[in-house]
Parts: structure tokens; C-alpha cells; sequence
């Protein structure tokens, strides 16, 4: 039987040796792609949890109330500035949101 400590030796190993920094990784995203998050106002119960962990402050509860009797949350983005990280969607308890991500015109291709 394998124990906690065995799995997570196994997945370690499998990870690639040398990584990006978290700042590389940002600045690439926002160069390459653009984000859209949608969030479902049926199931958002406004804990903020997204709002505080998007590292661009797109997201705000919103100052109407839901269906639900809570206040969702909504993306402030007229910019388009989303680089589509999804740690909102990592974070939001109820599964209420979901982050799409396209790329840019002109963003080369790494293949």
C-alpha cells in the first residue's frame, strides 16, 4: 500500500526539473493570451475568494443582488487585461466560475 510521503515522492519526480518563476510565468501568459471569466450568479455566494486572489484585480462583488439572495461577484475588465490564469476559478468554492483563455493576434507559437 502506498503511503502519503510515497505519492507525493512519485509526483515530485515527475515534475519538470527546472521551472519558471511565477513572474516569468505571469508575463508570459499576458503576453500570449487574453482570459474571459464567466461566473454563473446561480451559484456564486459571494465570499470573495476570487477577488482577492486575482493577481490583476479584475473582480469586485457585484452591488446587485442574485437570485440567490447574495451578492456575486462580476469581472471589472474593459481593458481586457484578464491574462486567464484561472486561480479564480481554483479558489471559488461553489464551482461558480469559469475562465476561458484565447490567444492573441500575432503571439508566436512555441510547438
Amino acid at each position: 500500500m502506498l503511503e502519503f510521503s510515497d505519492t507525493l515522492i512519485e509526483f515530485k519526480q515527475r515534475l519538470p526539473l527546472k521551472r519558471a518563476s511565477p513572474k516569468k510565468q505571469m508575463a508570459q501568459a499576458v503576453r500570449e493570451k487574453m482570459g474571459k471569466v464567466v461566473v454563473n450568479e446561480e451559484f456564486c455566494k459571494g465570499c470573495a475568494l476570487c477577488v482577492n486572489v486575482c493577481p490583476q484585480h479584475l473582480l469586485r462583488t457585484a452591488k446587485h443582488v442574485s437570485k440567490t439572495s447574495y451578492r456575486p461577484v462580476e469581472l471589472a475588465d474593459p481593458e481586457s487585461k484578464c491574462t486567464g490564469c484561472g486561480l479564480c476559478a481554483l479558489v471559488c468554492p461553489d464551482a461558480a466560475i469559469r475562465v476561458y483563455r484565447d490567444k492573441k493576434v500575432g503571439a508566436k507559437r512555441n510547438d
